[in-house]
Parts: C-alpha cells; sequence; structure tokens
C-alpha cells in the first residue's frame, strides 16, 4: 500500500501534530530470505493498520520511499498513543505467515511541522525519525513532548517508562525518552541504541543540521561500497559538520562504535599514530613497536574513523591509512581534506556548497525559504537576534547573500551573527562592495577558497584597530587558549589593549568559538580563521615576539605543573596539560635554544610517564639532549627523565648511560638530593640488567641520602623499589614493612599516583602471603586512586590482581565483571597478559564458568563488557570502599 491514503482534495492538518513512525525491523533480510511469506505479511500489516486508523481520527502521509515504513499525523496526541497502543497489541497478536514474525517499532512526536506539498518537514520530522531509529521491534517511544500531554489520559492499562535523556543521531540535545507499556506487549527490550549507550566520541552541537538529505544519502551509499573514503572541499564547506551527521547515522552500523581524530592543531606527522591511538584508548606499552601496538588493538574492530582536516598532514595519515586498511578488514575511513589522501582503493567525494537559486526568477515565498542556504542563514541570524524574521521583504536580500557567498555553509553562519548589527540588505550590499575585485585575486587557489578568505577579511575589516590587532595575535595559538593566556601572549606591553573586551567582540562575530568550563571558558579559531589571521601577523611583522611571548608564558605553565604532579592536585594538573598539549607541543617546536628546550621537557617528562606518551617525550628529550646546553644542572634533570622513560620503555641498557652521566653531574655538584633520585632510578635500570650487587649498593646510597637531606618522597621511591627488589630475593616480610613504610609516607604527601602503585603492590604481596582481607583493602584502594586519575594504561594489572584475590574470597560476580572490563582495557590499549600470568588467568577463567555457569558467566561477561567501563567500576567501589 505504497499510494497516498487521502481521499482526493483532503488535506492534511497544520499547526501542531503529533507524528506517529512506524518501522519493520529486519526487513530488509526478511525480504531477501522469506520473499513470498513477507510479501503475505506486509500486507497484513498495512491492514492492521488501516483498519485501527479507520477507527481514529488520524491520517496516513504519503509514501515517502522508505519502504514497509508508515507515517500517520494526528491533531489530537491522545489518538496518537491509543493508535500505537492498539497496533501494538495487533502486531504482538497476530500469526504471521510461517516463519514471519514481524516486530514493528514506533515513535511519536509532536511539534509544529512545516506542511508542503501534502507532506510534513523539518526539525520535529527528523527528530521523531531518529527517535524511531534508536529503537527495536515491539517498542513504542514517545519523545517528552507527546509524554507530557498524555500523560493523564493513557489508554486503559497502560503506563509510561522513563528511558532517561538519550543523544539522537541528529548530535543536539539529548532528548528524554519514554516507553509506552502494556501487560499484552512485551516490555523489556535491549538498551536503546542512540548516542548515549554506544560507543562514540561524536561532539555534541549547538545548532541543528540543516538540509543536505541527499548527500548524506550519497555518502552512506559511497561507505557500503569502500573503506577509505574522503570528502574533499575548500575550508567552510561543511566537511566536518557532514561526516559528523553521516557517522552519527550510520553508528549502529559498527560493533564497536565510531571515533573523531581532529588533526587540526597537530603539526608533527609523526605523531599521527599517536592522534588515532588517544581517541581509541590505546596506550604505549613499554618494550613494543608503537604503531603494531595500535594495529594490533584496531584489527579486531569494527569501526569508522572520521579522520578531520587531514591536508597539512596527509602524507603521513595516508601512509598509515594505507596500513590499516590492509591489517584492520573491519575498520573503515571517512576523511575531510582540501586534498586527496592518494590511498590505494580511496574514493573521494567533493562536498557541494548548498544549493542556489536564480535571484531573477524566484519560486514562491514558502519555497524560497525552504531552500536549503536560505534556511542555514536564516536559523543562524535567528540565533544572533531572535527577533529575526524571513519576510516577502527581505528574503531576494538573503537569496543574494547566499548566491554571493556561493552558498558556503560557514560563510553563511558568518555574515548571519552581522544581523543584530546591519539589516540583510545593509550586508548583501556590503559583501557586493567587498567581493567586487574577487576575480582579480589569487588564481592558484580555487574560487570558493578565495571567496572565504575574502570573506573572512571582509569580517575583519568590519572591526575596530584594536580587535584586528587581537585577532591575529591569537593565531599564535595551538588548539585554543585560556583569557589568562591570551592576555599574556597577546596584550604584554600592550596597555592600549583590552584583551577581555576583544575576546567579547570576536566571539560576537564569529571569529572566534568559546567553550564554557568549570574553571575557566577556553576560546579557540576556526582554522580557516587562524589561516587568515596568521597571514596578516606575518604582514604586521608580529610573529617572532609573539612565538617568543608564547613560549615564556607555557614554560611557566609547565614549570608550575611540575611540582604539582606529584602531590594532591596531580590529577588537576595533569588535565590542565592534556587540555593545552597542542600549545606545550608547539612550544617546543619553537624552543631553538637548547637550555630552553630542555627546562619545557623536563617540566613535562612525568606528564609523558604517566599519559603513556612515551616514545613521544623521549623524543624530545633525546634530540634536545644531542645539542650541548650551558646548564649542566638542566641536564642533568634531562638526562635523569630520560633515563626514566627508558626504563619504562625497556631499554634499560641505555637509560642505565643516562642515568650514570646525570649521577656523575650530581656528584660534581655535591647535589645531594639529584644524587639519590638519580642512584633510585639507576638502580631500576640496573635491576632489570641483573647487576645485583650494584642494584642493592644503588638503593642503599639513595636510601642514606635521601634521609640525610630529609626528602621524604625520595625515601618513599627508594622504599617502593627496595621492596620490589627484596621480593625477588624471597624476602617477603621486609618487603611488605618497606612497601607499608613507602605508603604511609605517599599519605603524608598526599601523592595520590603513588599511593595507587604501592597499594597495587602491597596488594600482590598480600595475596602472596595468603591474607585476602588485606589484598582486597589495597587493590580497592589502588583501582579507586587509579580511576581517579584516569591512568588507564596500568589499570589492567590492578584489575587482573583484583580479580584474581575475588574468586579466592569466593565473589564470583564481581570478578567476573572486573575481568570483562580488564579484558577490554587491556585489549584497547594493545597489551597482552604476562606471561607469568597467563596460567593463572586462563584457570581463572574456568573457576568463573563452573562456579556461575557457562552461560550465565558468558552472559555477564558480555553485557559487562557493552557498558561504560567506569561506571562498571564506579558502581563495584561504591559496594566495597
Amino acid at each position: 500500500m505504497n499510494s497516498e491514503s487521502l481521499p482526493t482534495g483532503h488535506s492534511l492538518p497544520g499547526g501542531v501534530v503529533t507524528l506517529l513512525l512506524t518501522d519493520i525491523e529486519d526487513s530488509s533480510r526478511l525480504w531477501e530470505q522469506q520473499e513470498e511469506a513477507m510479501g503475505q505479511a506486509v500486507a497484513r500489516h498495512e491492514q492492521i493498520i488501516d483498519e485501527i486508523l479507520a477507527r481514529q481520527e488520524g491520517h496516513r502521509v504519503k509514501d515517502r520511499g522508505e519502504g514497509d515504513s508508515q507515517f500517520l499525523v494526528f491533531t489530537n496526541p491522545e489518538q496518537a498513543v491509543r493508535v500505537a497502543n492498539a497496533l501494538q497489541q495487533a502486531f504482538h497478536a497476530e500469526v504471521w505467515p510461517e516463519p514471519i514474525q514481524l516486530r514493528v517499532r514506533i515513535a511519536l512526536h509532536t511539534g509544529q511541522a512545516t506542511l508542503r506539498d501534502n507532506d510534513y518537514f523539518g526539525p520535529v520530522v527528523n527528530r521523531c525519525a531518529r527517535l524511531r531509529g534508536i529503537g527495536h521491534g515491539g517498542q513504542t517511544l514517545l519523545a517528552q513532548a507527546t509524554a507530557e500531554l498524555v500523560q493523564e489520559a493513557l489508554p486503559e492499562e497502560c503506563s509510561l517508562r522513563d528511558l532517561g535523556p538519550h543523544r539522537l543521531k541528529d548530535l543536539l540535545r539529548p532528548e528524554t525518552v519514554f516507553q509506552l507499556c502494556h501487560p499484552l506487549v512485551s516490555d523489556t527490550f535491549p538498551p536503546l541504541r542512540s548516542l548515549t549507550t554506544l560507543p562514540h566520541n561524536l561532539p555534541l552541537q549547538l545548532t541543528s543540521f540543516i538540509g543536505r538529505e541527499r548527500e548524506m544519502a550519497q555518502i552512506r551509499r559511497l561507505l557500503q561500497a569502500t573503506r577509505f573514503l574522503t570528502l574533499m572541499g575548500s575550508g567552510g564547506a561543511g566537511k566536518t559538520r557532514l561526516a559528523l551527521q553521516v557517522a552519527a547515522d550510520l553508528h549502529d552500523h559498527y560493533t564497536d562504535g565510531v571515533r573523531l581524530v581532529e588533526f587540526v592543531s597537530l603539526t608533527d606527522p609523526t605523531l599521527v599514530p599517536q592522534a588515532i591511538a588517544n581517541v581509541v584508548g590505546v596506550r604505549e606499552m613499554p618494550g613494543q613497536d608503537f604503531q603494531e601496538q595500535l594495529l594490533a588493538a584496531l584489527a579486531p574492530k569494527s569501526l569508522l574513523l572520521i579522520l578531520d582536516n587531514c591536508e597539512h598532514l596527509w602524507e603521513a595519515i595516508a601512509h598509515f591509512s594505507d596500513t590499516l586498511l590492509k591489517r584492520c578488514p573491519n575498520v573503515h575511513l571517512l576523511a575531510t581534506s582540501r586534498i586527496q589522501m592518494n590511498v590505494a582503493g580511496e574514493v573521494t567525494w567533493r562536498v557541494p556548497s548548498l544549493p542556489l537559486l536564480d535571484a531573477k526568477a524566484l519560486p514562491s515565498f514558502e519555497q524560497t525559504a525552504q531552500n536549503d542556504a536560505v534556511r542555514l542563514f536564516t536559523e543562524r541570524a535567528q540565533a544572533a537576534s531572535p527577533n529575526f524574521q524571513l519576510t516577502e521583504q527581505n528574503i531576494p536580500d538573503v537569496v543574494r547573500i547566499c548566491n554571493r557567498l556561493d552558498g558556503m555553509p560557514y560563510g553563511l553562519e558568518l555574515v548571519a551573527a552581522k544581523v543584530p548589527m546591519l539589516t540583510v540588505r545593509q550586508i548583501a550590499d556590503r559583501l557586493d562592495k567587498s567581493f567586487r575585485d574577487l576575480k582579480d585575486g589569487a588564481v592558484n587557489k580555487p574560487l570558493r577558497q578565495r571567496t572565504m578568505e575574502a570573506m573572512i577579511g571582509w569580517s575583519h575589516d568590519l572591526l575596530k584597530e584594536p580587535q584586528r590587532v587581537l585577532l591575529r595575535r591569537l593565531s599564535v595559538f595551538a588548539g585554543g587558549w585560556t583569557l589568562e593566556a591570551a592576555e599574556a601572549v597577546c596584550g604584554e606591553d600592550d596597555d592600549s589593549l583590552d584583551v577581555l573586551d576583544g575576546l567579547m567582540h570576536l566571539e560576537r562575530a564569529s571569529l572566534i568559538v568559546v567553550t564554557e568550563q568549570e574553571n575557566a571558558n577556553r576560546y579557540r579559531l576556526l582554522q580557516t580563521v587562524r589561516e587568515y589571521a596568521d597571514s596578516r601577523l606575518k604582514e604586521a611583522g608580529e610573529i617572532e615576539p609573539l612565538r617568543d611571548r608564547h613560549l615564556r608564558f607555557y614554560l611557566g605553565l609547565a614549570e608550575e605543573a611540575e611540582p604539582c604532579l606529584i602531590g594532591p592536585q596531580q590529577s588537576e594538573w595533569l588535565q590542565r596539560l592534556q587540555t593545552e598539549y597542542d600549545n606545550l607541543r608547539l612550544a617546543l617546536q619553537m624552543a631553538f635554544d637548547t637550555d630552553t628546550r630542555l627546562r619545557l621537557a623536563n617540566a613535562l617528562w612525568r606528564f609523558w610517564l604517566m599519559r603513556g606518551y612515551l616514545e613521544e617525550g623521549r623524543g624530545w628529550l633525546e634530540n634536545a639532549l644531542m645539542r650541548r646546553g650551558s646548564d649542566p644542572a638542566v641536564r642533568a634533570k634531562a638526562l635523569n627523565g630520560t633515563g626514566v622513560i627508558a626504563t619504562r620503555q625497556g631499554d634499560y641498557a641505555r637509560a642505565k648511560v643516562l642515568l650514570e652521566e646525570c649521577l656523575s653531574i650530581r656528584r660534581a655538584a655535591e647535589d645531594d638530593l639529584g644524587a639519590a633520585i638519580a642512584l633510585t632510578n639507576l638502580a631500576a635500570a640496573a635491576r632489570r640488567l641483573g647487576d645485583d650487587e650494584f642494584t642493592l649498593t644503588c638503593f642503599e646510597e639513595a636510601l642514606f641520602l635521601s634521609r640525610k637531606i630529609g626528602n621524604q618522597n625520595i625515601e618513599a621511591a627508594v622504599l617502593n623499589n627496595l621492596s620490589s627488589y627484596m621480593i625477588e630475593q624471597d624476602n617477603l616480610t621486609a618487603a611488605r614493612a618497606r612497601f607499608e613504610q613507602a605508603l604511609t609516607i605517599y599519605e603524608r604527601l598526599g601523592d595520590h599516583g603513588a599511593m595507587a602503585m604501592v597499594h597495587n603492590n602491597i596488594g600482590e604481596l598480600a595475596r602472596e602471603q595468603r591474607d585476602l582481607p588485606a589484598a582486597r583493602h589495597h587493590l580497592d584502594s589502588s583501582l579507586a586512586l587509579k580511576l581517579e586519575l584516569e591512568n588507564w594504561g596500568v589499570m589492567d594489572t590492578t584489575l587482573r590482581n583484583l580479580g584474581f584475590t575475588l574468586i579466592e574470597i569466593g565473589d564470583y560476580e564481581d570478578a567476573a565483571r572486573l575481568l570483562a572490563v580488564e579484558d577490554n582495557i587491556r585489549k584497547d590499549s594493545g597489551n597482552s597478559i604476562p606471561t607469568a600470568d597467563k596460567p593463572e588467568y586462563d584457570a581463572c577463567l574456568v573457576t568463573l564458568q563452573a562456579h556461575l555457569g557457562e552461560e550465565n558467566f558468558t552472559q555477564l561477561w558480555q553485557s559487562t563488557q557493552c557498558k561504560d567501563k567506569v561506571a562498571v567500576l564506579l558502581s563495584y567501589l561504591a559496594k566495597n570502599i
């Protein structure tokens, strides 16, 4: 029944309506496998809809090309709910042709829909369709707007179940979803397939996605036929937003979800694998090739990776992508770039501008208003000025603006922000004047790129001189900045520049983006604006002094953070350095003076160590050490940090060389503190090289020096490492005593990272001594601290030890949950179970299956792995700490 069911001349209701959308679950497969039975079932399905609809005042909307889906509309939301309830009861009770069992999902949403050509359009329709898309066969879902209208007048025996807020696939605000329940219809379903429940890192958007339906359909078809699709276009064409929306629509096609990798702030091509690893949760493992770790972790995944803003790193991205596609058969790539990647199998698709209208032959007002470019300008203008309305008088000028900007989405958004200051006629006139010389611009650039450059230039020309100065100076930042940073870097030695006022003006002009954060707002330039501002900075001859001030500011920030990375503010400062990492990398690149570069790297080595950026951090340090600086103390500190990272990587011989040079410098300077630190780290490297006598000598001298100078932090580090050495010598009682001494000191110092490490060590040792209550206590404490610090790189060790302990205690369900989370974390990090742990690990899984039953164990394991790992761990800790 694909024809329109309304009688001739009958029109659909306008105004506020309630939409009811249906969809047969898994219909494509059923048509392919059971065509004859499916034909009979669908015919009966449509007959049921007609019979029930005939008893209510509802309407069927014409076929929208969605196969077996149905689109019904009601002026009364209570009638819509009655129909939905009756449909599900009828579908549930129907005896379908063997072997078919139709299951239909239904969604209802109420709002003002745009009616055109006897069909509905607009956000209400789109949102209802996306609500339907997250449901399951047999399930009826209501948007909050509908639920609030009908909750006091539900059909007999019906109830609403609040399923909570869910992000639909339009990337906008979450929708509170309700499920319609009735005793005669099953009400137990898997979790909704929303962006809230499925894995992704897609950012929440503050504005709606307008148009592009045809383009999105083309891209979805291309992604079914290729594993590497590049969306090409100039800056401002809307490549990123289009890619994000397509990814949201296809989210549930990939078992392991979708991940966005942003390259816009990355300048070093060697860090492309690290950028991808960061978003998929793979951490570097010592002694292993990092790229191989990443590929091994991705190999079993069914995943869509969005590689955003690739043009400046295209060769490195292409090289890695080529290898990834060969090694990871179920990983798909969706890239955005201004140039082609030139990878075998790559398909390119050029993102077009929004469709334009002939200004000399406009259609009706209603049709013109539905043009995507006009809709985009109108919505963004209303966001800037809520009183703005599209009228018969101003719509020709709006069309003129759209055409003058070639339908470029970013250009339309930028000029729409001027509506509070200018009429659309003024905007159109000024655009005509500003772009008069456009065709005489640089011929080696595409027209739209020149258009965008000229458009940004026009916005630049509307600024007052202090705002222009600030805009060009802000281009020195990478990845954003804070007000404090902008004032220090851009406003230093310039009392005439009010940075805060300037930022406010630039934000209103849509030239910067502001992200609200708990402690301080963060600002950033869109890349096209940053490129324009950077060219102006070079023209002004200010780039060198600005980079010097940028370096000084971030060197100061890193050196302020350094002592806080081993104290109670550790978690806060780790996150702050992570947020500023793009700027810190840029500062390292601009630190041409050897001592300055070493000072910055010295301040960051512990951050690199704790966040797992071992290869990158060691690279910066080794590079700087190759060039002799003038300050021996700065060099010694760099030698120490490099030696510690080399030890963590398993490069013990190199670590020993580095730390011996460090110790030599410290002793020559009579620096007892520095010598104690070097001796402690040197002992750790020597221990791994099997030099027991030298190891013990280093430990003893380090302990003597730390107590001599009264440095408890170093004393605790020595005690912890000495304890591990004593375990190897089978002196368990003495080892535990020293562990506990170290823990007491770290607790006094408030060093949560070190406390987590020692708690784990004591837990391991207590378990070996059969002190299971103590083992669980210490391992629980270690887990809580590592979770607080997001220290995922070493989380698997504690979870494994805790799981083993819980099995011995007899807490089999918690053991299974924690080991399931450990399995996820370990595999995401590309880690493998240590050889020494493998026999016990395998035996523990057998024990769990025996006590829980194989079916219950499998269900518990799989359901845990589908949940958010943080939520699972927090739930466990809430019961036990």
